[in-house]
């Protein structure tokens, strides 16, 4: 299991923002960088998840 900085958009953001901070989810999406600026931050963008409880 890792921690990993992570956003949504959408629906996905609504959903997952009625879930608990501990909730485990599993997450599908792609990783991007942070900001132009940023290069070696990377950020997960999530388009799907499921609950793992």
């Amino acid at each position: 299991m890792a921690e990993v900085e992570a956003m949504a958009i959408g629906k996905t953001a609504l959903a997952l923002s009625q879930l608990r901070q501990d909730q485990p989810v599993r997450a599908t999406g792609f990783l991007a960088c942070a900001n132009q600026k940023q290069t070696r931050r990377l950020v997960l963008h999530i388009d799907e998840f499921e609950l793992l409880n």
